[in-house]
């Protein structure tokens, strides 16, 4: 009998779970074998300290407490994931002379190219948006929290299922989800760019036309390469219904992160 709270690469559910980094993992172009891997710091070669040192710089996360927030909110896509949201939803739920209203009254060109982005991801990813961005990091720093010895096994089965879960609620297809990651990053890195910058106005042509930091025709060609991951792994693999470990009850309300 398998037990759900541990790693076990022969099951769908857990190559589920870890595929959903593939997006990620083409920024730091590794080897396409390598989304499967549980144990990051034996399989790249580095050393505790080194990757403690690496997360609180680009993270500010010092301690358990710290990482398991910041995996959680990763997980509900708050991080920056939500962006956007209001732009998506009135593009859902209104009609489209209504939106051309709402965009016709912006007077600033940063609200003006986040509505055209909206669009733009819209069309690629529905309502989910660009949540992928968020799912993604998620897996990563799970991992690297288990290999850093802050989380347990189960808690890190049980947090991999969880945001499992949250990508096939919003998302239909590993393109879809896929896209959304890489829409998701190249606006996060738009806006890092100060709308008064002489850049701004490239970014936002970059934006909405080619990418930034991974351009969007690039990435589509290269996702080519994972296709046969994808391919072994229908999106709606079901996945087991794991009860929260007492350890990680005080992070979570009585409703959990759904």
């Amino acid at each position: 009998m398998q037990d759900y709270y541990q790693y076990d690469a022969s099951f769908p559910h857990c190559r589920w779970w870890m595929t959903l980094t593939i997006p990620l993992s083409m920024y730091f172009q590794e080897s396409r074998s390598r989304h499967l891997d549980f144990n990051q710091i034996i399989v790249k070669g580095i050393n505790k300290e080194d990757c403690l040192s690496t997360i609180e710089a680009w993270w500010g996360i010092t301690d358990r407490t710290s990482w398991i927030e910041m995996i959680i909110k990763l997980i509900k896509g708050k991080v920056h994931g939500d962006e956007l949201l209001q732009e998506l939803e009135l593009i859902h739920f209104i009609y489209p002379s209504q939106w051309q209203e709402y965009m016709n009254d912006i007077d600033n060109k940063q609200g003006l190219v986040d509505c055209q982005f909206a669009e733009v991801v819209y069309h690629h990813c529905g309502i989910g948006g660009i949540r992928a961005w968020d799912f993604a990091r998620a897996v990563h720093l799970i991992r690297y929290a288990y290999t850093c010895n802050l989380i347990t096994e189960s808690e890190t089965c049980f947090l991999l299922n969880q945001n499992a879960n949250q990508a096939q609620y919003h998302f239909k297809s590993w393109r879809q989800y896929s896209i959304s990651c890489n829409l998701g990053r190249s606006y996060w890195k738009f806006t890092h760019t100060e709308a008064d910058s002489a850049g701004f106005s490239d970014a936002c042509q970059n934006l909405l036309n080619r990418g930034i930091g991974y351009e969007y025709e690039n990435f589509c060609q290269d996702l080519k390469a994972h296709q046969c991951y994808f391919d072994t792994l229908d999106w709606q693999t079901p996945l087991p219904q794991l009860a929260m470990p007492t350890s990680l009850s005080v992070f979570f309300n009585e409703e959990g992160i759904v």
